[in-house]
């Protein structure tokens, strides 16, 4: 049962558990750019940072960058 206040409707929520998350690890490579890599998967450069503790846009040859996909 739900209960409204005046002015209100009810909210439906998604569970998480709708939404299947596939994780992939790629290798920095020489001329790579978290831009190019974001163009690459689809994803945005700002997700890579958050998903890779990445402050700024600094990344190494041979790093391992984490990225996600909601599927």
């Amino acid at each position: 049962q739900v209960s409204l206040s005046s002015g209100t409707t009810p909210q439906t929520a998604r569970p998480a558990a709708d939404e299947a998350v596939q994780t992939a690890t790629y290798q920095v490579e020489k001329g790579d750019t978290l831009y190019g890599i974001s163009r690459k998967y689809n994803v945005p450069v700002a997700s890579l940072q958050k998903w890779n503790g990445i402050e700024g846009n600094n990344i190494r040859v041979g790093q391992k960058l984490i990225i996600q996909a909601n599927h």
